[in-house]
């Protein structure tokens, strides 16, 4: 049974219109900051890219971790993992407990 579903001519889409190269932007990510030619672009629930390493190998990279698709002007959120300082928290709490 051929899978069709995993063809490229279905889930993927040959550079054309979209970059050639592109940025990893991931605070963690090991290649934060370094430009990736860009060979192809897996669709789907958990999209993909195709880029190619320096040594020449393709490999999968995280689209969202990625600056594929942002349009200029766009703000890149905070490296935390929290939006509110740790005191605000503590802020929150102490608002919420009188409340009770």
């Amino acid at each position: 049974m051929k899978r069709r579903y995993l063809s490229r001519k279905h889930n993927t889409s040959e550079v054309g219109t979209e970059p050639t190269h592109i940025t990893i932007t991931h605070p963690h990510h090991p290649l934060n900051g370094q430009t990736l030619e860009l060979i192809g672009v897996l669709r789907g629930p958990n999209s993909r890219l195709v880029v190619r390493m320096p040594d020449g190998s393709p490999v999968h990279v995280v689209r969202d971790w990625t600056d594929y698709g942002r349009v200029s002007g766009d703000v890149e959120l905070p490296a935390a993992s929290h939006l509110l300082p740790v005191e605000g928290l503590r802020e929150l709490i102490k608002i919420i407990a009188q409340v009770d």
